[in-house]
């Protein structure tokens, strides 16, 4: 039974996905400014948190949901943004291991609201341009939101 309500979860955000791009395509400004909104809040709340451990594990979820929303969004986007979301979702990945040290230098506890901020601005500036100049359409953004939102909730 979780598997099928799994499953249907999945679809019923695929499709609901798909509508909504459908739906705000033309209200491409307010749909990044959505997005931004999104990722500032959450990294507001790493940042303003005292705690380096907790500081870092909301970081760590943070890089996870993002890998997991680019992931499921992998399957409801065109094509042409299989590169892009590569791409993001490769540096998410990267990121999380710089964060956890994981085969790289661990981010130094007293380094982690800077760390926070650079990967904001990597999430917001690979919107448009993620992997060395590759588009990212209005609709994969959009999926992605919508995907954000539902993981952060």
């Amino acid at each position: 039974m979780n598997r099928f309500i799994s499953i249907s979860t999945r679809l019923l955000l695929m499709v609901l996905a798909m509508v909504t791009v459908f739906a705000v395509k033309s209200n491409a400004g307010s749909v990044d400014e959505r997005f931004k909104a999104v990722i500032n809040t959450e990294i507001q709340k790493v940042t303003q948190t005292q705690d380096p451990v907790l500081k870092r594990k909301m970081l760590g979820d943070f890089l996870t949901r993002m890998d997991q929303g680019i992931g499921m969004a992998k399957a409801s986007v065109s094509e042409k943004d299989a590169p892009a979301l590569n791409a993001l979702q490769t540096k998410m990945r990267a990121d999380y291991a710089e964060l956890d040290g994981n085969g790289v230098t661990k981010v130094p506890d007293s380094e982690l609201n800077h760390f926070a901020g650079y990967v904001q601005q990597d999430v917001e500036q690979a919107d448009y341009y993620s992997g060395g100049g590759v588009y990212l359409s209005v609709g994969a953004i959009i999926v992605i939101l919508l995907l954000i939102l539902i993981l952060f909730r």
